[in-house]
This record gives structure tokens, C-alpha cells and sequence, in this order.
């Protein structure tokens, strides 16, 4: 009885650490385009144009594209204004930290050409949402980024 008593109760144990180590709870899979577009619909954006394979580099300096899956950027059109978002999916979750500091190097890259030429927009440069989440990396620039954040993170 003993024996059977504590077989019970050892399964019972697995059982349950097993169901506590599970999670219902997985990430999305959007595609880039998918995130990018309800970051665009949730504020107002100032003429977005978006970039392709051909001008990418021109804006990102330093992006491999070798190591992206897929990714949707748009800027302003005009050059007037800094609005932008960025959306990237790494093939490999190894090169988020890679794209991060691409990121950052553009953020500051549009701060350094900003600063003097339209000052007024130095405030959504400093304000700009880097972040990553999986394999995917974003760069938000907008007057409303709570919005935009809240958008982009909606989709994951």
C-alpha cells in the first residue's frame, strides 16, 4: 500500500511541476509589415514614405541585411520632419543585440542632423522607443510614443 501510495504521489508531482513549467501564453509571429502598419494607424505620422532593399543602408549604415528575416521601415518623406519606425526581424536571435546598437546609431545619427537644422523635433529623437522583443527589433520616433509603443507591443 505504501508503494502505491508514493508512486501516486510521485506522479502527481511530475505532473504538476510539468504543468507549471508549461506556458499557454506564446508570442505572436507578425510580420513586420503587420507591426509597422498599426504603429502607423495609432498617431499621426508626418508623410511616411517606406524604405526598401535598394535605400536601406542609406539610413541604417552598418545593417546586415544578411541577418534579417524581414523588415518594413518608414520615414518621412519631406526630410523635414524625424518621424520614423523601424521594425526588424533577425533571423537569429543572437544579432538583436547587433541591430539594437544599428538602432541607436540611428537615433543619434538623426539627433546629429536635427539639432541645428529643426530643432523642434530634438524632443521625439530623445524621446525614440528601442526596443526588442524575440528576434524582433523596433525604433519608433513619434510626437505620441506612448501610443506607438503600446501599438507596437500589442502585436507580440
Amino acid at each position: 500500500m505504501k508503494k502505491v501510495i508514493s508512486a501516486f504521489l510521485l506522479i502527481s508531482v511530475l505532473a504538476l511541476s510539468l504543468t507549471a513549467c508549461s506556458s499557454n501564453e506564446k508570442m505572436k509571429n507578425p510580420s513586420t509589415k503587420e507591426v509597422a502598419d498599426a504603429v502607423k494607424n495609432s498617431t499621426e505620422f508626418t508623410e511616411l514614405v517606406e524604405l526598401n532593399d535598394s535605400n536601406i543602408d542609406r539610413r541604417y549604415y552598418g545593417i546586415s541585411l544578411e541577418d534579417i528575416e524581414e523588415y518594413t521601415v518608414y520615414v518621412c518623406s519631406s526630410g523635414a520632419m524625424v518621424d520614423e519606425i523601424g521594425i526588424f526581424k533577425m533571423k537569429e536571435q543572437d544579432d538583436v543585440e547587433d541591430m539594437l546598437e544599428v538602432v541607436k546609431e540611428r537615433k543619434q545619427e538623426l539627433y546629429d542632423a536635427f539639432v541645428d537644422y529643426v530643432p523642434e523635433e530634438i524632443g521625439k529623437v530623445n524621446e525614440a522607443v528601442i526596443n526588442s522583443k524575440g528576434k524582433y527589433v523596433y525604433f519608433i520616433i513619434s510626437e505620441n510614443r506612448s501610443k506607438a509603443k503600446k501599438a507596437a507591443e500589442s502585436c507580440f
